[in-house]
């Protein structure tokens, strides 16, 4: 069963994209979009649950929604200029990479030699898989400068802290996603206020976005139970799997036009992924 609830995320993340890039709009449109969703469901979850936490939970759980935000945002603009298939295999390698080791020595998870020489191992042939699936032959990719590669290790961090932070509370499930909902909101509200954005509150496409804001909640939901049944490590591993349904996602239904050569690639790249994550599910 935590097997299963670890795919979740890697599924709901997986079609995110393709629902966002259906959906349309700006930057500034699809997160305020998918933050505004989110929200509602963390409002309706509220109402239902009525979860007592503490203080410090609190605090942490907004932190965390509010870092996801910056890392969000730190990898459109790394889009911008490294383009895609330059950001995707550095940006989620070093996701994974950072994450793993903060499930490993922080919290002390794949605790024997053989666990961590199998889990490692099998983190070295996810992040090969993910290259291979974001390799293109037909698009250059942008010339890495050091701001490009600031915005990414900035990327990570929002991202290695909302994956993180969930570990530390003292309350799993949905008592933290609320807090982390709303740190997303208020951040993305900061973000458009301060970016002199605000003409996306009256565009349609902005609230239209709201539907990839249900996909993410109910990743979000699953990875945060997932984090404290599987670990951190091998539950961020497996929510990855999200690149085989984006993958797919993008050649099905976006049409997405690959070469021989790219879609051989992908192939590859996808069966090293599932069997990455297979080796990490079972340590």
């Amino acid at each position: 069963m935590a097997i299963l609830i670890g795919l979740i995320p890697a599924l709901a993340w997986g079609l995110l994209p393709i629902s966002i890039a259906k959906t349309g709009g700006k930057p500034a449109n699809q997160i305020l979009g998918t933050t505004a969703g989110t929200l509602i469901i963390a409002l309706a979850l509220l109402v239902f649950t009525r979860h007592v936490i503490s203080a410090r939970t609190f605090i942490l759980s907004f932190l965390s929604g509010a870092l996801w935000v910056v890392g969000q945002l730190g990898q459109y603009q790394a889009y911008t200029r490294l383009g895609v298939s330059g950001t995707m295999p550095v940006s989620t390698g070093l996701q994974l990479t950072g994450t793993s080791l903060i499930g490993v020595f922080v919290f002390g998870e794949w605790p024997g030699i053989q666990e961590k020489l199998i889990g490692f191992s099998a983190l070295a042939i996810v992040i090969i898989g993910i290259y291979l699936t974001s390799l293109k032959r037909k698009t250059p990719v942008s010339k890495v400068d050091k701001k490009s590669l600031l915005i990414l290790v900035l990327t990570t961090l929002g991202y290695l802290a909302y994956s993180s932070i969930p570990k530390i509370t003292d309350r799993a499930g949905t008592a933290i996603f609320f807090p982390q909902a709303l740190g997303m909101f208020i951040a993305a509200n900061i973000y458009i206020l301060f970016s002199r954005q605000t003409p996306v509150y009256r565009a349609a496409v902005s609230w239209k976005n709201m539907l990839s804001g249900v996909l993410f909640s109910i990743g979000a939901l699953a990875y945060i139970l997932s984090a404290h049944l599987n670990g951190i490590a091998t539950g961020f591993v497996l929510s990855q799997l999200c690149v085989v349904v984006s993958t797919i996602g993008g050649i099905v239904i976006l049409r997405e036009q690959k070469t021989r050569v790219e879609l051989a690639a992908a192939g590859i790249g996808l069966g090293l992924i599932i069997l990455g994550s297979a080796a990490t599910a079972f340590l």
